[in-house]
């Protein structure tokens, strides 16, 4: 009988100490986010795959803005609920040591001026996230011991250019919106 346990809500790194969480390992994040000039809102599902490094009977996510809308665990709701910048995700069943799961998370709103990472420009915005600045638009593990691959499928007016980290792998257009999609290898 396996007993199942919190991950932690940090890692204690010792110039951002809540940082990161423990419990699992992040292998990739898949964010698709649609960009409007218009109120500068944004909204978004980033799905996060990993593995849990203990059994889990819940774990932490960095997410300091924006309204979460719904948090799914493999697919299945998950209860969830905001505790300072941390998203804390309780799945319907403990995840076991080893196991390979997902979690993703649907999100909007309007990133302010002053988010540490999220810069308005005149008719758009940049992303500088670190050390810390990813937390402020979308969920994740944020330390640079937990290393990923991102994709990203970014909407926005055809009017506006969407850069990302990596390769662009695809453009379309419909109805005055441009979508592009980007790979990136290991973050950091």
């Amino acid at each position: 009988d396996a007993r199942f346990t919190p991950g932690a809500d940090g890692l204690g790194d010792r110039l951002l100490p809540k940082a990161g969480n423990g419990g699992y390992d992040a292998g990739h994040y898949d964010i698709k986010l649609d960009y409007q000039p218009q109120g500068r809102r944004i909204s978004g599902t980033t799905e996060m795959s990993a593995t849990a490094k203990q059994n889990l009977s819940r774990f932490n996510l960095d997410f300091a803005g924006n309204t979460v809308r719904k948090v799914t665990v493999n697919r299945a709701p998950a209860t969830w609920r905001r505790s300072g910048q941390e998203l804390v995700v309780t799945p319907r069943k403990g995840l076991r040591k080893g196991s390979r799961f997902t979690v993703a998370v649907t999100y909007d709103g309007s990133p302010d001026g002053r988010s540490r990472g999220w810069i308005r420009t005149e008719d758009g915005a940049v992303t500088l996230s670190q050390p810390e600045g990813s937390a402020t638009w979308f969920p994740l593990n944020d330390h640079p011991s937990d290393k990923a691959t991102f994709s990203y499928t970014i909407t926005a007016p055809e009017e506006l250019s969407v850069l990302a980290n990596g390769e662009p792998v695809s453009r379309e257009q419909t109805g005055g919106q441009a979508s592009s999609g980007q790979a990136a290898g290991e973050r950091r």
